[in-house]
């Protein structure tokens, strides 16, 4: 979405106000810290500090208080999991990659989502376009749905989690007969389904078919 409107002072004072509420409302706690101040107080070096949150897609912020709590607890997560020996350095920073580049799709779409949904209650002119008078609506629908997304966001995590470790069972305990599952590449195959691999950055399957891998050596 486009932001635009005046250059009133005022106006604009309102605008930011409004738009830094709406950020702390989502990220879930004020922004305090530095990132020399949170690395610090993870107990981990700004550089590897910095590693994570490239890993994890974030924008460089400088040296403006742009951390929170939250950022605080989940490096100190990360530097939990490292130092106990649970993961080393390069697995935890797949693991931070693997979720930074997932939940970055999942913001942008559902971004789209609520501007569609403004556009069509008549609150905005249409989903691209995005006003100072029209940051107030954003930030309460925002506000409205963000703890019951934030909760289907981890059952939706938990339920294909569960599902893959069902799946790598049953494929194990069935032992040459599949392949641990290797052998079959399974596919949305109606037509209508098809717009979800576009939506989720997948490749589209040319036509509607669930395929039989050949065998691997």
């Amino acid at each position: 979405m486009s932001s635009g409107g005046g250059s009133d002072p005022s106006a604009v004072s309102e605008l930011h106000s409004i738009t830094d509420s709406l950020i702390e409302t989502v990220l879930g706690a004020p922004r305090t810290m530095s990132r020399e101040e949170v690395a610090r107080a993870a107990g981990m070096s700004l550089e590897d500090a910095r590693q994570y949150w490239r890993a994890m897609g974030f924008a460089d912020v400088g040296d403006s208080d742009a951390f929170t709590a939250r950022d605080l607890e989940a490096l100190e997560a990360v530097h939990r999991l490292v130092a106990a020996g649970v993961l080393d350095k390069s697995e935890a920073l797949d693991v931070v990659r693997s979720l930074g580049q997932t939940t970055s799709r999942m913001a942008e779409w559902q971004t789209g989502t609520l501007a569609r949904l403004l556009a069509r209650q008549g609150e905005i002119p249409d989903e691209n376009t995005l006003r100072h008078e029209h940051v107030e609506k954003v930030a309460e629908l925002t506000a409205a749905l963000l703890p019951s997304l934030e909760d289907m966001l981890v059952y939706a995590w938990r339920r294909q989690l569960a599902a893959a470790i069902q799946r790598s069972v049953d494929a194990a305990d069935e032992g040459d007969d599949d392949e641990a599952g290797q052998l079959m590449r399974w596919m949305l195959h109606t037509k209508d389904a098809h717009g979800l691999y576009r939506r989720f950055g997948f490749a589209e399957p040319s036509q509607d078919y669930l395929e039989r891998a050949s065998r691997r050596p």
